[in-house]
Order: structure tokens, then sequence, then C-alpha cells
């Protein structure tokens, strides 16, 4: 069969490769969401990876073609875009159709995100070279990047991480210091160990989750500090802080949660995370206050693995006033439950009653069944992304020298790495 000729300069051809470029980027974007979305899986996020890399073929089959198309575009390109521009580039090997879309990126933090998104989306040999151009960089927020894409491939950034960790630079340290947990430099724990004193936030933050990823409990005083001032990082650590601590630690410090309103989101993370029917009664209560319902909801499944989107356990929303339904739907906490069913209280009150006798008082649980190995692996292969990140989490406590699971890497090569698990 002799060689396909040239594609056509005109016809149908330019429309047939926008539409290709068009879907990448839109389900990337929907991708970005997904990945912390409360209802999607890892099959649908697989399926959903398979749409994107289909389009992308379909560009790298358009070639010169591909290329025009993505020129045009980058003028007035969104994180989508930026996404799909990247990936095309980094595929050629060419600086110069790298280097425009790295300039848009550095505009936005979502297009910064887009940006090391493509260099995690693709095979390491791929982007090797240009997340190393990358840690030579004097720039912080392109260390930053290249930190974000070593970790992501579960490469060593080299020169970069120390160099980073001791910047002046509060960002790239953090940065830095979540590199550190994730991809479990216990040689750098020191380190971590003198940020916990960190002036700025998400310094301590990163550092006190580093130290509890590698086994250390010495964090756990920042991460009550930093979830008792209700900051940027307030859930996550309370998450992490009750899966270090004692049990009866844990439940008492949550139970003070429980008893103030503007804390008791913390407490339906922290009891989510730490597992323990201790905390049913409560979440039956906090089903019937319309502003925690939902979350206490999806906190009472992580515990016993009841499905609320079940007809027998889903309720209806509660009528909002007019003068708060507008408000309500704009603030992050609601955002956050959107995807999440209402659950009918009754209807789980007696579930639960018919099977609490199934649990024991003092075990651990995830989606009702007890903590073990087994058990969260089979979350990470067919669990929710946010239950998904709970077992990732707590295999990477029980195994301080793996690295973490990275639920948002491309499903691809999450595939491998639970058959590598097995």
């Amino acid at each position: 069969m002799s060689p396909p000729g040239p594609l056509p300069p005109n016809g149908p051809l330019p429309d047939f490769v926008s539409r290709h470029f068009e879907e990448a980027s839109f389900l990337w974007t929907l991708r970005h969401r997904a990945i912390d979305a409360a209802h999607y899986t890892f099959a649908d996020l697989e399926r959903l990876d398979e749409r994107v890399e289909a389009h992308l073929d379909g560009l790298r089959i358009a070639g010169a073609a591909a290329e025009a198309v993505i020129d045009e575009a980058l003028s007035v390109a969104g994180a989508g875009e930026i996404f799909a521009s990247a990936a095309l580039a980094l595929e050629s090997g060419s600086t110069a159709r790298l280097s425009p879309v790295l300039e848009l990126a550095r505009d936005s933090d979502a297009g910064l995100e887009a940006f090391v998104s493509a260099h995690c989306w693709l095979p390491w040999p791929r982007v090797a070279k240009a997340l190393g151009q990358l840690a030579h960089e004097d720039d912080t927020v392109l260390c930053q990047a290249a930190l974000a894409g070593h970790a992501a491939h579960g490469q060593d950034p080299g020169a970069v991480l120390p160099r980073a960790l001791s910047s002046t630079d509060a960002g790239l340290r953090a940065r830095a210091l979540q590199v550190v947990g994730e991809l479990r430099r216990r040689e750098l724990l020191p380190v971590a160990r003198q940020a916990l004193a960190s002036e700025d936030e998400a310094c301590r933050f990163f550092a006190a989750r580093a130290c509890v990823l590698l086994g250390e409990r010495a964090a756990l005083s920042v991460l009550r500090s930093l979830a008792g001032s209700a900051g940027a990082h307030a859930a996550e650590a309370v998450s992490l802080a009750v899966r270090r601590m004692e049990r009866g630690e844990a439940r008492e410090w949550l139970m003070g949660f429980t008893e103030r309103p503007e804390h008791r989101r913390l407490a339906l993370a922290g009891s989510a995370a730490l597992g323990d029917t201790f905390f049913i009664p409560w979440l039956l209560r906090m089903m019937r206050v319309p502003e925690l319902a939902r979350a206490a909801g999806e906190a009472f499944r992580f515990i016993t693995g009841a499905d609320l989107s079940e007809r027998s356990l889903e309720g209806t929303a509660p009528e909002a006033g007019p003068d708060t339904a507008e408000q309500e739907d704009e603030t992050p906490e609601a955002e956050s439950d959107a995807d999440l069913p209402w659950p009918a209280p009754d209807a789980v009150a007696a579930w639960w009653a018919e099977r609490k006798r199934d649990y024991h008082p003092e075990t651990r649980y995830l989606l009702g069944r007890p903590m073990t190995p087994e058990a969260l692996r089979e979350v990470l292969g067919v669990g929710r992304q946010r239950e998904r990140r709970a077992a990732a989490l707590e295999l990477a406590m029980r195994h301080p020298g793996q690295p973490l699971f990275d639920i948002k890497a491309p499903g691809f090569r999450q595939r491998q790495w639970l058959a590598a698990l097995q």
C-alpha cells in the first residue's frame, strides 16, 4: 500500500481538527473537576481519560493542521486549551511550540495547573527533558511546576528539591514540602520537622502532612492548630490528624468540634476519616440539618458503605427560602456537596438499626469494611474519588516506603500501579 498523501489544505478537515481540539480541551476540563468529585468512580475516570486520549490522537494524526488550529486558539485559551496545546507541544519536542503555551499558562493558577497536567499525562520519557529544563530555572513558578511534574511520575526531582526547601519563596517551599511527603523522602524528614514552625500556613500544613505520611506523630499538634484555626487546610488537617491519633484521643477531639456549629463540617470530615461507628448517632442527627445533610450522608457512607443514592435511602432537597437559595449555592461547601444525594434521615436510621450489630465498635471502617490492606486496595480500584483518596492515605501510612498513590494520575497509569499493588 502506498503511503497516504498530504492532508488537504481546505475542505472539511479544519473543522474536523478544530472539533478534536475543542473536545480534548472540554473533556480535560471535565476531568479536572471529576478528580475531586463525590460521584466519579475510577471506572468513570478511565472512560473520560480514554475520550481525552482519543481526541489527542486525532490531533496527533492531523499534524501541521492541528498546529494551525492551536495557534489560532491560544489567543483566547482557557485551562483546557492550555492542556491540549501543551500535550501536543511536548510530544513534538519543539521548544518553539511549548514556549508560547507556557507564557500563557503563567497568567493564572488554573493555566499553570493545566500546563503541569500535560506533563503528568504523557509518559515519563516524553517529558523528562522538559521537566529537567524547568527544574534548572531560577523562576520559582517554573520550579514549582517541575516539582509537581516529577512527583506525579514518582521521579526524583534532583537538586531542585533541596534548593526549593531552602527558598525564600513560601509557595515554592510549600510545594517542595508536599513533594517530600508524596515521594516519601525520609532523609528530608528533619527539614520537614523544622518547617513545622514556619510562619506560612501552607508550609506548616505540608510539613505536617509530610511528617504524618512518614510515620511521625510530632506533627499532630500543628495539625490540631491548623484545624482549630478553620483556615484553608483545616479539613485536610483534621482528616490527617485522626488517622495518626489514638482512638480515644481522636473521639474526644472530634466531639469538641461537634459542639460548635461553625466547626461541624470539620467533625464530619474527621468522622469519615476515622471510620468510627461511635459517630453514627450524631451523623444521623446532622442529616436533619439542611446545610449539613448531604455531607453527613457522605460521612455515613464512608463508614458503613451504605449507598444513599438508592431509592429507599435517598430523600429530597428541602425548599430553600428566596433570600438564601442563591447565596447557599455559591458557597464552597454547597459546591462540594452538589453531587451528593440528599439522605432520607428516617430511612437511613432504620437501615442502621437493622445492621449496626454487624459493626464492631472498636474497628475502623471504610465503606463498611475494616481497613485492611486488601480492602483498601479494593477501594482504590472500584471506589469513588474521595473514597479512593482516603484509601490512598491509609495505605501510605501503613507502608512508609511507598509513594502516595496518586488518584489524579491518568487512568491508564493508575491501572498499572493497581496491578503492581496486587
